[in-house]
């Protein structure tokens, strides 16, 4: 009937560190609950593929920054992180991924968040390093980094204190 309303279901989980909630109108629900299961898998893996401080491709980025590497991402990754770059250019700095160590020293890189009041100068050392997007040259020629050839982007940071948090992103 044209009156009825429309089904609703909503199921909830946690990925990227935050309660997620997912709604669904108009489907029956077994439909319904598929369509959930397929968002939350690939919330899962995308979750998986940029923790930032659990073994994950963007942590490893990270650590071959601050070694002053050069790595293959895959081209997903490069594409978020050119995104990322565009949007912290807009926002004239404002929005900045490159200070995921700024975001540790501040005791936010844990499973479970426990406030901390960081090493002044710590902080101060993590400010004078100015790690930005901009350090980033996505695309590097180091045919060398690409060991399975999988036909990745080549990452560099100009500078080795960038770590990225794409958390904000996210």
């Amino acid at each position: 009937s044209g009156c009825g309303k429309e089904p609703l279901y909503q199921e909830q989980g946690f990925v990227f560190g935050t309660l997620v909630e997912i709604s669904i109108y108009g489907e029956s629900e077994i439909h319904a609950k598929q369509a959930v299961a397929d968002v939350m898998h690939e919330f899962q893996r995308l979750h998986n593929s940029l923790h930032a401080w659990q073994p994950s491709e963007l942590s490893a980025l990270n650590t071959a920054f601050a070694n002053g590497e050069t790595r293959v991402v895959s081209p997903e990754l490069a594409a978020m992180l050119q995104d990322a770059a565009q949007l912290s250019k807009q926002s004239q700095g404002l929005f900045n991924p490159a200070i995921g160590g700024l975001v540790q020293v501040w005791g936010f890189h844990a499973d479970e968040f426990k406030p901390v009041q960081p090493d002044e100068s710590l902080v101060a050392q993590w400010v004078a390093s100015n790690p930005q997007m901009s350090d980033l040259v996505i695309g590097a020629s180091d045919s060398s980094s690409d060991k399975g050839g999988l036909g990745g982007v080549a990452v560099f940071s100009n500078n080795k204190a960038v770590q990225l948090d794409l958390g904000g992103y996210a």
